[in-house]
């Protein structure tokens, strides 16, 4: 049978508490607590980057993730491009690299996930840094520096970057960039 003390007791064995269980006493409560306080958030990071790691899924979000706040959600103060960037950071959008997934019966290979106009991997990297289609928005939005000569490295710079206006910038260029992409699609 399981109960609320069963789950006490698998949880302090979980996180390496067992003698608590045993004891039926913790001592020093203030102790006690900051040390289970710091071993859930350990193991937390652990199981959360163990699944990044095995994961096909958000593979932007990995070279991302920090478990820190994102300093983006402060600054871009207007929704809707808010919602854009944050959709484009945890892949929670339609780019083929993800909505290749949810094809039925079978999901679309991982390497036949390809943008519509250039017939390559249709990434967040590709829609933010390389597709053609987004020429205009780009040279606009974001700093040549990124785009001219566009890496991995400075891609995650770019996503990280503490710099107001570039974030601004950035949010403006995802939230016009998927509506252009949707007019795009709609028109073939």
């Amino acid at each position: 049978m399981v109960n609320w003390a069963s789950k006490v007791k698998g949880l302090l064995s979980k996180l390496g508490f067992y003698e608590v269980w045993l004891a039926q006493g913790v001592g020093n409560y203030k102790l006690f607590l900051s040390k289970l306080n710091q071993r859930i958030r350990d193991t937390y990071i652990q199981e959360t980057n163990n699944s990044f790691n095995t994961s096909h899924r958000a593979q932007l979000y990995r070279h991302l993730f920090d478990n820190k706040f994102s300093y983006y959600l402060d600054v871009v103060k207007i929704k809707k491009y808010r919602i854009a960037l944050s959709r484009l950071r945890v892949s929670s959008h339609r780019l083929a690299v993800e909505s290749g997934r949810w094809r039925k019966p079978e999901n679309v290979p991982f390497d036949q996930r390809v943008c519509a106009s250039c017939n390559v991997l249709e990434d967040e990297y590709h829609f933010v840094l390389e597709c053609n289609i987004y020429d205009e928005l780009r040279l606009k939005y974001i700093k040549r520096y990124f785009w001219r000569y566009p890496s991995m490295f400075k891609f995650v710079m770019l996503l990280e970057t503490n710099n107001y206006q570039m974030i601004r910038n950035l949010a403006i260029y995802t939230y016009k960039a998927f509506s252009k992409r949707q007019e795009f699609l709609n028109g073939q």
